[in-house]
């Protein structure tokens, strides 16, 4: 019940964390980031406001003076950001406007009822009352689904074109439940129904997206749609977008949109959940890959597995083929804020894999990698726990251009604020966005 009561504390942290006033140089950052420009810019909930660090020029600006909320996501051009329930400023500052009016809060934190389109500045959301809708800055709202429909997540397709659309009517509506995938075809309306739950099951599914080349979507089954249970890892299926059957790749994996990657040649590195919603009990990372060989390609290090727990995978740049990832010891979180965690280099073939720096002072926990294009760099948050949240501060590891020498840790760059922690899983994902626009 105590860890239950943090977690759902969270939002109440967000309004008591220290905000920068105005714009400035971060008294942090240190002078040697000149060549980290390809780290772009990382926008954070700091308090109530929405602060924006350029990491190369240590430069932070104040974007949202109040009212911020998380998740917090960038669109594709760079020009504009998206906040709590679909509010939208622009990146050179302004007051925050609603384009598609009241959306749904979403699933989970990190999975707003909201998305940007893969290209441009273009938003679709789900309405409050299970409508989707689709406009943006500088574009009227137009009309997808009606309300009532049963909305409950969004994806985009690669190309733009189709947007897919998760419904459920339980509890909502009389039977038929209407437990499903629809596609919609953005240039002419058409609506194609891609996957029902068959009758008696309870299992509404929620999108986690498509995979790089289109040809599938990810999705969760949200099993006897209890709260609870999804607490504790749910199915994780594949469904081909051409249609069907879905596949199976993971049975048991956690709802955190920081333990599912997209990796170079169509290659998903994700979570395996080994302890319910603890992640700190030998949860391990593991590759599969769309088509006949789903689930499993390239099983996680064994030697590892035994003794730590692998989360939050990151896909470097194309030319690298690795993946960056917290790893910490396989133990109980008790008390809570002893994670202790690591950054670690692996590749996808198994062996090799490696801490990238010696571990973080006691009391503190490196979370969330995040890849410069360059494959020079790599971002994380170096946490640590104050008793009722955690709070972060942004490292670099500067890699060099071909790992064959130690990596140097630079920093602290800037203080981005605090997250709460809900059984060994901090909530970055959800207060940081980063663009290299």
């Amino acid at each position: 019940m105590r860890r239950a009561a943090l977690g759902a504390a969270v939002m109440a942290l967000y309004a008591g964390a220290a905000a920068p006033a105005g714009a400035g140089r971060s008294a942090a950052c240190p002078a040697v980031l000149a060549s980290a420009h390809d780290l772009g810019r990382l926008a954070f909930v700091a308090g109530t406001r929405i602060a924006v660090l350029d990491v190369s020029s240590c430069r932070v600006q104040t974007l949202v003076a109040k009212g911020a909320e998380p998740p917090l996501r960038w669109s594709a051009d760079g020009r504009y950001l998206a906040f709590g329930p679909g509010s939208v400023v622009s990146a050179r500052g302004g007051a925050p406007a609603r384009p598609l009016g009241a959306l749904a809060l979403g699933w989970r934190s990190g999975s707003p009822g909201w998305a940007w389109s893969p290209h441009g500045h273009r938003l679709a959301g789900v309405t409050a009352r299970g409508g989707v809708v689709i406009g943006g800055p500088g574009a009227p709202a137009r009309r997808l689904l009606p309300d009532g429909w049963g909305a409950t997540s969004i994806a985009w397709s690669p190309n733009g074109r189709t947007l897919a659309v998760s419904r459920s009517l339980y509890l909502k509506a009389p039977p038929p439940d209407h437990q499903e995938i629809w596609l919609l075809d953005l240039r002419n309306g058409a609506g194609r129904l891609l996957f029902r739950l068959p009758k008696p099951q309870l299992a509404p599914p929620w999108l986690s997206g498509f995979s790089p080349d289109g040809r599938f979507i990810l999705a969760w089954e949200d099993i006897q749609n209890s709260a609870s249970l999804a607490a504790d890892g749910l199915p994780l299926i594949a469904l081909p977008a051409s249609g069907g059957k879905a596949v199976d790749v993971g049975k048991g994996t956690l709802v955190y949109g920081d333990f599912l990657a997209w990796c170079t040649g169509n290659l998903l590195a994700y979570v395996l959940d080994n302890g319910g919603r603890e992640v700190t009990l030998g949860d391990r990372i593991d590759f599969a890959g769309p088509g006949p060989r789903w689930p499993v390609v390239t099983p996680a290090d064994p030697g590892a597995r035994a003794r730590l727990s692998f989360i939050s995978p990151a896909c470097s740049p194309p030319n690298l083929s690795m993946v960056a990832a917290a790893v910490g010891r396989a133990a109980p979180d008790e008390p809570v804020g002893h994670e202790h965690r690591t950054i670690w280099l692996l590749a996808y073939t198994g062996g090799s894999w490696r801490p990238l720096e010696a571990a973080p002072p006691a009391g503190s926990s490196d979370e969330l990698p995040h890849w410069s294009r360059d494959g020079r760099w790599l971002a994380f948050v170096r946490t640590t726990w104050t008793g009722s949240a955690g709070t972060g501060r942004l490292y670099l590891l500067d890699l060099g251009a071909r790992f064959n020498s130690r990596p140097r840790l630079v920093g602290p760059v800037a203080d981005v604020g605090r997250s709460g922690n809900y059984y060994g899983h901090y909530d970055w994902a959800a207060q940081l966005a980063w663009s290299d626009r």
